[in-house]
This record gives structure tokens, sequence and C-alpha cells, in this order.
């Protein structure tokens, strides 16, 4: 890169106050032949100089914004540095013994400072040398590298260098650097992560001996010092299989070699969880019982065996540009083998999950939520160590936050094996947060799949969800998007208004354990889902509304989904159209012989009623094309259980005379058959109160009396003033109301 470096003379100015000298050369000559005069601004520069007492100021404008570094002014020694904003100085880094904390920090003799931003990447060095704090290595910043990206609109623009000094040298070296292109446009707050670090690498696969910091790449690609890397599990002697041991360890990481070990120790927090040798069966500890008992979160097949990690870790050498060879800042657990390695696109949605400050002992330095941000994602398939989560800290939420992508075949981004198969965090506590034009693919599956966990210890922190908005935000939005072997939560959404619209959601494995639900609204107030598909290979836990007020779910459709309205209260379910395919029941958590596909109940332990079902277009309605299992059960279509009343299901048919398959409101299922433990074609069991069913068609026959529960027939309605009204039912069981009602024959045995 080209620069012009000028070196100009300052006069000492004694112990009097700070004098602020701004400095510009008039005869530089610069790579775009023009020439800067006194007054010039520029961005991309640097200043070196030599003081005890003194300050930096960089991009410094007209109106007081800019970036400040500085040495002895705070106290003797004392080092700060931040943003000007106004005139007003907000400190992102601060460190009051430097002689202790920074490596390579001045002792005697004649040495420099060199304060310098490009782009967005502001930097601090000693003698030409980074200089590292190793008193304030975070997770963010595991290096303790003064060297981070202020990305915030005061320090961004351009504007002059000054120095202002009290004691110290009498001279400074001043670089300008050519203007750094940026694909970002941060004075409308809108964010490339390629400005972050996002890049792409291609193919690339690399291999770790046991215990060791080296990978060895089998190609040379463009991995630099400071960017992170995952090496997928897959390489090593298990082959990323369950209850092995990957590249990157084990979840959990607490091991004893037999259970006698296991049980002898009482040491541990409580929930903690850990795997014994023998066999690698996980078990969790409490300290109330002061045992352990094995672990089971709705099913043991994901948690109750250890499972393999990939390694996520950062680059701290490298051995060329290109790289073929990098030194990592974690070890290897076992040896691995041509396995595939990726560069971590998470530190690059930097602009939306940090501020600054947090890079230095997740300092807050004051200033306000960067508001209406903008994260534009471009194409190509960017890889996922862990979820992204919007910052909100003690200055106020933040509102306006959007991330996009090119288009669902365009941008996709994806978990890796062995990855926590997270995505995007928009924080329960921000507002007006919106998702849309990507795809995500996640690694739930039989194997290679990773939960969420939390720690050192890596214990079990949750199923993860692909994009949560929080249930306490108002207004939060995700279209346009398609996930792919996600856990669940394609979105969940809360809060004030959730709008899902246009989403498709692909399980293409069976779930061994309750995972939760694939596109859910929860504790909202209003909100809708609309437009949007589910497609499960086996049952699946597809649409929810969960603790919602008047909330609705209109116009999606499934294959093998499920539906929930648990707990919420004035809800709308109108115009779905779903398919349960032959042979779909996988297990009773992603879906039971004895769940209804429509299921209105109060299992959040809160209290919900009134509701209404509506068919109102042609074509809609719930197909059963096969039995769903081996002893020939069919599901329960609607199942209203109380305290929910006031429930409403409504169709197009009779329809007049004739017979028709197309009217609004059809249901089919296979006859029932007596060896099954089931109910057959049941359209509604219901023992809410004033449960209402008018204009449906069900097809198929029930489960005669007594039943189950007393119930039996195709509607079947036990709760008080109920009605059945003009349906094509062949059973409609004694108890409601009744008028118009008419069998298949008699509407034309169609």
């Amino acid at each position: 890169m080209r620069y012009v470096i000028a070196v100009l003379s300052l006069f000492l100015l004694g112990f009097g106050g700070v004098r602020v000298t701004s400095l510009q050369p008039s005869n530089a000559v610069v790579s775009t032949s023009s020439t800067p005069t006194l007054g010039t601004a520029w961005r991309d520069q640097e200043v070196t100089t030599l003081f005890t007492h003194g300050e930096i100021k960089l991009r410094l404008t007209g109106s007081g914004n800019g970036l400040f570094f500085n040495v002895g002014v705070a106290s003797p020694g004392a080092v700060r540095a931040g943003i000007i904003s106004g005139g007003t100085e907000f400190l992102t880094y601060v460190q009051d013994t430097p002689s202790s904390c920074i490596t390579n920090w001045p002792t005697t003799g004649a040495h420099t400072f060199t304060f310098g931003v490009q782009g967005f990447t502001v930097y601090l060095k000693i003698d030409g040398v980074q200089a590292i704090d190793t008193c304030q290595i975070t997770t963010l910043n595991p290096t303790g590298a003064i060297n981070y990206y202020e990305y915030r609109l005061p320090a961004m623009g351009n504007g002059q260098p000054s120095v202002a000094v009290t004691t110290g040298s009498a001279s400074a070296t001043f670089t300008y650097f050519s203007y750094t292109a940026l694909r970002s446009n941060y004075a409308s707050g809108q964010f490339d992560p390629r400005d972050f670090g996002m890049r792409a690498i291609g193919a690339v696969t690399g291999s770790m001996s046991a215990a060791s910091p080296t990978l060895n790449l089998n190609s040379a690609v463009d991995i630099r010092v400071g960017d992170t890397v995952i090496v997928e599990i897959g390489g090593e002697s298990g082959a990323g299989a369950r209850n092995t041991v990957g590249v990157g360890g084990t979840t959990p990481v607490l091991n004893y070699a037999n259970a006698t070990a296991r049980d002898a120790d009482h040491s541990q927090p409580n929930g903690t969880y850990a795997y014994i040798q023998t066999d690698g069966s996980v078990y969790q500890y409490s300290t109330g019982t002061t045992t352990w008992t094995a672990a089971d979160l709705g099913g043991t097949y994901y948690v109750g065996v250890k499972n393999p990690v990939s390694l996520v870790a950062k680059v701290t050498a490298v051995n060329g540009s290109p790289a073929t060879q990098l030194t990592l800042n974690a070890s290897s657990s076992v040896a691995t083998t041509n396995a595939n390695v990726y560069l971590d696109s998470l530190p690059s949605f930097y602009p939306m999950t940090t501020v600054p400050a947090q890079m230095f002992a997740n300092r807050d330095d004051g200033l306000p939520q960067y508001q209406n941000m903008t994260i534009s994602v471009p194409t190509g398939t960017w890889y996922m160590s862990d979820k992204a989560t919007a910052f909100s800290d003690s200055n106020g939420a933040r509102s306006g936050l959007t991330v996009l992508g090119q288009g669902q075949s365009s941008t996709i981004l994806q978990s890796p094996k062995g990855a926590q198969s997270e995505l995007f965090d928009g924080n329960t506590l921000n507002s007006n947060v919106s998702f849309h034009d990507f795809r995500y693919n996640g690694n739930h599956g039989d194997n290679g799949y990773m939960f969420a966990f939390t720690g050192a210890n890596r214990d079990f922190n949750g199923y993860p969800g692909a994009i949560f908005g929080g249930t306490t935000a108002s207004n939060m939005l995700a279209y346009n998007i398609t996930c792919v072997n996600n856990w669940n939560g394609c979105p969940t959404f809360g809060g004030t208004n959730p709008v899902v619209h246009d989403v498709t959601v692909t399980l293409q494995s069976g779930q061994y354990a309750y995972m939760g639900w694939q596109v859910q609204l929860a504790n909202c107030t209003g909100g809708s889902i609309s437009n949007s598909t589910v497609t499960g290979a086996f049952l699946i836990k597809a649409f929810e509304m969960f603790a919602c007020n008047g909330a609705s779910i209109h116009d999606v459709t499934g294959t093998n989904a499920l539906f929930s309205t648990n707990s919420s209260t004035s809800w709308t379910i109108q115009d779905i159209t779903d398919t349960i395919t032959a042979n779909s029941f996988f297990s009773a958590n992603s879906g039971s012989i004895d769940e209804a596909i429509i299921n209105v109940n109060d299992n959040a332990f809160g209290s919900g009623s009134t509701g209404t079902i509506a068919f109102t277009k042609n074509g809609t309605g719930i197909t059963q094309s096969g039995y769903i299992d081996a002893s020939n059960n069919s599901l329960k279509f609607i199942q209203i259980s109380t305290p929910q009343t006031n429930v409403t299901i409504t169709g197009g048919f009779p329809g007049g005379g004739g017979c028709s398959t197309t009217l609004p409101g059809l249901f089919s299922a296979p006859n029932y058959d007596a060896g099954s433990a089931e109910f057959g074609s049941m359209l509604v069991m219901s023992d809410g109160a004033s449960t209402s069913v008018s204009g449906i068609r069900i097809k198929g026959t029930a489960i005669g009396t007594p039943g189950h529960s007393g119930h039996f027939g195709n509607i079947s309605l036990l709760g008080a003033t109920s009605s059945a009204t003009n349906n094509v039912a062949d059973v409609i069981q004694t108890g409601p109301t009744q008028s118009g009602n008419q069998t298949n024959a008699a509407y034309g045995g169609c």
C-alpha cells in the first residue's frame, strides 16, 4: 500500500495544560496524485510519536468527532483510547497499570507509540509492535490485542490528525494511507460483514496431530492471523459419530473413569453434566440429593452419551500468505485427517453483536446504542460456529436492527457438524428487528448434530433455535427465509405484533427428543404466521402459538405438520393445507400417536379461550394419506381440551347439492382399524365448552361406542353448549346441538 510520511517538529509546551496542535503537511504527495493542503480531511491515517504525557487524535472534525489515544493524562502512566463525540471523550479502552499488563510497555530509553486507523480497524503499536493487554483478555478478544473494529459514526468520518504534548518528544510522524475501500455505508448504518473479515476461502481440508495447535492445510488459502477457523468433526478415528471424541473434544468435558469414581465426587455445581469413560453415558449432578442421574431431556439420544465437538479456534500465526500451516490458540483433542476447515463468519457480525468497548473487560463506554443498523450478508455460503446475538446494554435497547441476505438461494448460512446449530438472536430487549432473504442449514441429524451448550464444561443449554426474537420485544419480523435441518425456531418470536411470512422449513431426519416448534409465536400480543411451509420426513412440531393473545396462523401448508395453540386466547387458524403421510410416526417426542394434528390446550399452565379454525378457500383442509404406523393408527385432526372454551370451526361444506371434494374444509383419513390404539378418522374431539363445528366434511370411519375416554365417531363434542351444523360426517356423537348434518353417502359418496 502506498503512503506518504511527513515529519513535523512540535514545540514542548512545558507543564501547562495540554494544547491540541492540528498538523497536516502542505507538500505531501499521495497515490491518488492529489496534493493535500492544510485543512484537507483524511480518513485512513496513523501518528507515531514519543511522549510520556500527551494525546493523539485522528479523524478529528470541526464538530468535535474523532478518535483519541492518550498516555499519562488521567493519571501518571494511565492509558486511554476511545471516541470523541461532540467534543466529549468516551472511554473504549482503559488501562491504569500498563506496565503490569501491556506486554511491550516501555521501560527505559526512547520508545514510540503509534495510534492508527484503517477502515474500521483501530490499533495501538508500541515500537512498531502490536500492543497486547494480558489483563483484558476476553472471549471476544482472547489475545488482549489493542486492535478492534470501531464502527460508530462519530469516529468513522474523514478528519485531521492532531497531537498534544506536555512531556516527551518534539517530533511526530504522520502516515496517510491510501483510502481503504469499504462495502459498508456507515453513514446510513448499513454494514457489510466482508468489512469485518468475512470472505470466501474455497474448499479446504486439514490435518492435526493429537494435542497439537498446528493445523496443516491440504492447499494454500487466504487465512490470516486473527481469523477464527472451524475444524469440523469427521476426520477423527470416530468419524464424528455420537459417543466418540471430536477434534475439539466432547460435550460434556467432565468425565470419570467409571461410575464409582463419578459417584464419589460431590464437589460439582448443581446441574453439572459428566460422562463415564466405560460406555460414554452422560449423567447430571444434583447438589440437593448429592446424586448423579442419567441425562434425559425429552429423550436420551442427544444428551444421553458424550458427543464430539468441532474445534473452533483463533489463528495466532501463519506460515505465509496464502497459508498452508496455521497455529491456533487451542489444541486438538484427538488427531484428525482431511477434516473440513471453514473460516468462521460469526466474528464478521461484529457491528450487530458487539459494542467495541466489550473487547476490553466487557466495558460500557457510555455511548448510546447504534440504532437502525442493517447487516447485509453477501452472496455465498458462510459458516457459523454459534449464534450471533444482538447486543443490548445498560444504555438502552436497540431498535431497527435488520439482517438480510441476497436471496434464499444466494445467501446460505450454515452450521458445520459438531458446531452449535444456532444462527441469530435478536435479543429480547430489542424492537423492530427483522431477518430476511437467506437460507440457513442446521446440522440436525442422527450424527454430526450439536445442541446448545454453555460454560467450559459444555453443559447442555437447550435444543437450539435458528432465529430467536425474544418475548418482550415488539415488531419482530422474519420473511423470505429457508431453514433446512434446523432444530427449532425458524423463527421463534414473541412480544408485540411479531410477523412471520414466506418461511420454508424442511427437516429431513426424525426427532429423538422434544426439541420445540419449528415456526412459533410465543408470549405474544397480536402477531401472525402466514404463507409458510413446514415439511418433515416424519411427524414434526410445525406451527405453534404459545400463550399468545390475538395471534393468527393462516395460509400455511405442511407435510406431517402439527399445530398447537397452547394457552392462547382469541387466536385464529385459517386456510391451512396439510398432508400426513403413511408411516410418518417416528417417536412420541416428535409427534405421538395420541396427539392431534391441531391441538387446542392449556399445556403452558396458562389459561386461554376463544379461537377460530376457519377454512374459506377451496382445497384447504387436512389429509392423512395412510396409517402413521404399522399398528394402523391415525391421528385425531382437532382436539380441544378443557378449560379451553368458545372454539369455532367452520368450512364451506355441504355447499348445496351435488358432491364436492374441493370446497373449503375437507378432512380425510384411513378407516378405523379395530386393532389400533386410537380413534380412526375423528375430525374433532372436544371436552371444551361452547365448541361449534359447521360446514366441515370428514371422510373415513372412526371408532365406535364406547370409544376412548367416552369419545367416539367422526365428531365428538362433550363440552356444554356445543353444536354441530351443516357438516358432512357419518357419525356425530350424541351431545351437541345438531342440525343440517348429512352422511357422506347422502352427500353423494364422492
